[in-house]
């Protein structure tokens, strides 16, 4: 082989490397607000408030205002339909995730292995307490979930990442608006326990008290408030990065013609910047 020849080969090898590695810079963007997607939404798994933390709350409150004492195992409170609402509450989280990882993965052009278990997981259709379940939700979660197994039992590659964007994003929006209104259901139940504690120390503060008890009882008040009003907020800052993730990928269906336009770059990395914000923002409360 001439050195000609050697020299043809390796100029084709270099264009061929040079085309690769500009085609995972152009989809960098996509990428990175996979990423921060999924960083963002993982949060859950920190988030101090649960429907059946509540129901177990509720029952211990009614016992307090009956000044009763019992043990543990004599508390009966049936808390099955809350903890059906944090089932499909994670259902849906899950499904959130996996998608994105695997958005992330198809735009940086490895898409290898991923557990999918979590995804064989059906949703089902109800009512659990303040959560609905309807028949829009169930369809969207079990499109998602058929497209997360598709992309990766078929080995899908960075020229199918349009076309995944378009299948995905109704069902996308659809479960991170229900996904924010179960978190919104847990912020709402705050501002109830928030209103009976105000309601109950008010009561009690009429009771016969030394001032030393009332100043102890008033303390006891603000510090539950501060409590609740913390867990709030980190509801609240969570759902905010909820409707980022939602605007952010609303934004890719609609240029997914033009993703490696640098308009359309732009607009994603400040979707991710926002995210990484909001992530910061949760860490420091």
């Amino acid at each position: 082989m001439t050195n000609k020849t050697l020299m043809k080969i390796s100029g084709s090898v270099l264009v061929l490397f040079l085309f690769s590695v500009a085609g995972c810079t152009t989809l960098k963007p996509v990428s990175d607000l996979s990423d921060k997607a999924v960083e963002s939404l993982e949060i859950y798994k920190e988030i101090p408030a649960t429907y059946n933390d509540f129901c177990i709350e509720r029952c211990q409150f009614n016992l307090i205002r009956r000044n009763q004492v019992v043990r543990d195992t004599a508390v009966s409170c049936d808390c099955r339909v809350f903890k059906s609402a944090d089932r499909a509450t994670t259902k849906v989280y899950h499904a959130l995730v996996a998608y994105f990882k695997s958005l992330g993965d198809l735009s940086a052009g490895d898409l290898t292995n991923y557990d999918t278990r979590s995804l064989n997981e059906a949703l089902t259709e109800g009512k659990f307490g303040s959560l609905t379940i309807d028949k829009n939700t169930v369809t969207a979660y079990s499109a998602l979930g058929k497209l997360v197994m598709e992309a990766f039992t078929n080995g899908y590659r960075k020229q199918k990442l349009r076309q995944v964007i378009e299948r995905a994003n109704p069902n996308i929006q659809i479960l991170l608006q229900v996904f924010k209104t179960s978190i919104g259901n847990l912020e709402m139940e705050l501002s109830f326990q928030k209103e009976r504690n105000f309601a109950l120390y008010s009561e009690l503060l009429m009771e016969k008290l030394t001032g030393y008890d009332k100043v102890r009882l008033t303390t006891d008040y603000y510090r539950e408030i501060d409590k609740l009003t913390l867990k709030q907020q980190q509801l609240n800052t969570y759902s905010t990065g909820l409707v980022t993730i939602a605007e952010g990928h609303q934004k890719l269906f609609d240029n997914r013609n033009k993703i490696k336009a640098n308009e359309i770059k732009e607009a994603l990395g400040k979707y991710a910047a926002e995210l990484q914000d909001l992530i910061v923002d949760f860490r420091k409360l």
